[in-house]
């Protein structure tokens, strides 16, 4: 998790089964934002919540990589509503499928920013929602609380708030504890799309070989003239799988370009 001052970050994707104390009726789902206020270019994370109250099991099935069947739609600073694109199912990722029995809870960190860039200033009004299908042990769909609209400020950019942030996220990503507390700490960091970011992404693309894809799709979001020379550097090297992601993401880089070349 983010927080103000000291800034700690924890995984994306947690899994936790825990009992409820006092007996909860039915099956709910909720959202709820990890930080409601943010400054321009943070990562905007949600924990979403299934608990099972009931005296079945429940199962459904949250996608590819647990993260592929959930809404999104933002209602942004002007009042338009934007519906964001559902993640591509592309490469290895988690099985979707989870069960709870009765009296258990999951619960998970999604990466809004991984689907919508919140790239001005203002209040947003942010809706997700669970796609998936929610059944019983008998295979019947059981029916849940629709979650309520969660209200997102972004305030202006703040460089030594967004470093800060950086800082703490690139030391999980090089040095965290699991492959998954680490690939997800770089995942949010590639999603800082600031300039302030790219010493940090390139540090991670450097010194950790386990998430270095990820720091490279960063440093292709920002493509300012220090990404791409921090990327042409790394399609030098005499590591070959470095080389080969570097020069993956400058082919990303150069695809843009020339995109945007042909709109104008």
């Amino acid at each position: 998790m983010l927080f103000k001052g000291k800034v700690r970050y924890g995984l994306l994707t947690c899994l936790f089964m825990a009992s409820f104390a006092s007996a909860q009726d039915g099956v709910t789902q909720s959202f709820r934002l990890v930080h409601d206020s943010l400054t321009l270019h943070e990562p905007v994370l949600v924990e979403f919540a299934l608990r099972n109250g009931s005296s079945q099991g429940i199962e459904t099935d949250l996608g590819f990589n647990r993260k592929q069947n959930f809404s999104l739609t933002i209602t942004t600073p002007d009042r338009h509503k934007v519906t964001a694109s559902p993640i591509a199912a592309e490469g290895f990722g988690a099985v979707g499928q989870i069960s709870l029995r009765p009296g258990e809870t999951y619960r998970q960190v999604l990466l809004l920013s991984e689907r919508y860039n919140f790239e001005t200033p203002g209040e947003y009004a942010v809706d997700v929602r669970l796609t998936g299908v929610i059944k019983n042990s008998e295979k019947q769909a059981v029916a849940s609380e629709a979650p309520s609209e969660m209200k997102l400020t972004i305030l202006p950019r703040d460089a030594s708030r967004l470093t800060e942030v950086c800082t703490s996220l690139a030391e999980t990503a090089i040095r965290g504890s699991t492959y998954v507390e680490a690939r997800d700490a770089a995942l949010a960091l590639s999603y800082v799309r600031d300039p302030v970011a790219v010493p940090f992404l390139a540090r991670t693309l450097r010194e950790s070989k386990l998430v270095r894809s990820e720091a490279a799709d960063g440093l292709a979001r920002i493509a300012t003239p220090e990404a791409v020379e921090v990327l042409n550097a790394s399609s030098n090297s005499s590591d070959n799988e470095l080389n080969a992601i570097a020069r993956s993401a400058l082919a990303i880089i150069d695809r843009k370009n020339k995109e945007a070349d042909t709109k104008r």
